[in-house]
């Protein structure tokens, strides 16, 4: 498996990793263009099954608040954000107003252990204190990998039994969730929780622990199947008897992923399951975030693939050209990409503004902006130093 592939399409099946490439920028742009071409594949195969959207599951979490607000469209430069207006989900408050876009933001590296470079951040809490990743130690015949939750720039450590460990996702409280390959396992993945200094791993075999909110409601799969863990020691409720994942979890319980042959979906605290609509043109979908009642992924269209944001609460769905799938949304709507150049984007409102870099990017996997805040002011993910190895380093873009 590429290393792009292992860090920045987290939820799709795959063999456990092998020894790592010697070059790292080589293998995360290849990563990158075979990530497209699967994602090319998944998408457009949801298509057949498309009309099975609507599917029943059990309750799982009961309503713990959502924040009021609403969905929007508007012109980004000359590519065009869509609006697509669906009444195909259950009724309900919208998300966040949208507030007043960032005047400025700013890039800083986070923190690595002494000796130590290169690092990833793949996630942050509601709140923008606490950030995940791993960093990457070279050593003989290899890389060691270590997963670290950075809180307010300061790092820790937290030891994952196995290969390819890695922190995905945090709450406000400094709790996360990763996976690894341990070596008991037989090449499948476990999922485990990071809480109050303790890892604990996660019941179920073949587990992916992809999100986790307040009440420590962990989503992700086990055994290929969508999952949810309702608590650290509860053993895993199938979300679907179809392969697919959930990669999103709200406050209330609501859920977001996907499943083979339908795409992009969502599921209710009621127990019930919804497709969340393809907009006009977009023919496929992935939904792998969920904050504050914005879904947020990718579809496929007869010219690439472009980022997508959903209203869980109402349907709409808001396609964003510039960039191939957005990885993340803030309260207000707000998202985040990288586009076809390499560039960070910050796109409110549909209008986009450039976040800084450490050096001018020359390949679009240069730059990517994994996780924004609640608020939209904190946003973790990684960037590549002007060395000549393009040596990439966790960072945090902080906007005002």
């Amino acid at each position: 498996m590429e290393l792009e592939d292992k860090l920045l399409w987290r939820h799709v099946d795959s063999d456990p990793p092998g020894p790592a490439a010697v070059s790292v920028h080589d293998a995360m742009v290849e990563g990158r263009r075979r990530r497209r071409n699967r994602t090319a594949t998944g998408l457009v195969g949801a298509v057949a099954l498309a009309t099975a959207a609507v599917l029943a599951g059990p309750a799982i979490v009961h309503a713990l608040g959502r924040d009021d607000g609403r969905a929007g469209g508007e012109q980004q430069g000359s590519s065009t954000v869509a609006t697509s207006q669906a009444a195909v989900l259950p009724a309900g408050p919208p998300p966040g107003t949208a507030g007043p876009p960032p005047a400025n933001c700013t890039i800083n590296r986070l923190p690595t252990p002494p000796g130590v470079t290169m690092a990833i951040a793949t996630g942050i809490d509601p709140s923008g204190r606490y950030a995940v990743g791993r960093t990457y130690r070279f050593i003989p015949g290899g890389i060691d990998e270590v997963p670290t939750i950075w809180h307010d720039g300061t790092l820790t450590p937290v030891p994952l039994e196995g290969a390819d460990p890695i922190l995905r996702d945090a709450t406000s409280a400094g709790h996360a969730v990763g996976i690894s390959f341990p070596a008991d396992a037989d090449g499948k993945r476990a999922a485990w929780l990071y809480r109050d200094g303790q890892v604990s791993r996660l019941p179920g075999e073949d587990a992916d622990a992809a999100a986790i909110n307040s009440a420590d409601v962990v989503v992700g799969s086990v055994a290929g199947r969508p999952a949810v863990w309702t608590s650290p020691t509860a053993e895993p409720t199938l979300l679907s008897s179809q392969r697919g994942w959930a990669a999103g979890i709200d406050e209330d319980g609501t859920i977001v992923g996907s499943l083979d042959g339908v795409g992009a979906v969502v599921w209710y605290p009621d127990g019930s399951m919804h497709e969340l609509p393809a907009p006009p043109g977009v023919t496929g979908t992935n939904a792998d975030g969920l904050d504050a009642g914005w879904a947020t992924g990718a579809g496929a269209t007869e010219s690439g693939f472009v980022g997508l944001r959903w209203n869980v609460r109402t349907g709409a769905s808001t396609t964003y050209p510039l960039v191939d799938r957005t990885h993340g949304a803030s309260q207000d709507g707000s998202v985040i990409g990288t586009d076809d150049e390499g560039h960070p984007l910050y796109l409110h409102e549909g209008s986009p503004t450039r976040l800084p870099t450490l050096t001018t990017p020359l390949n679009s996997t240069d730059n990517f902006p994994n996780a924004i805040s609640r608020d939209g002011r904190t946003i973790a993910g990684q960037a590549v130093l002007g060395d000549a190895d393009r040596t990439f380093v966790a960072v945090l873009w902080t906007c005002n």
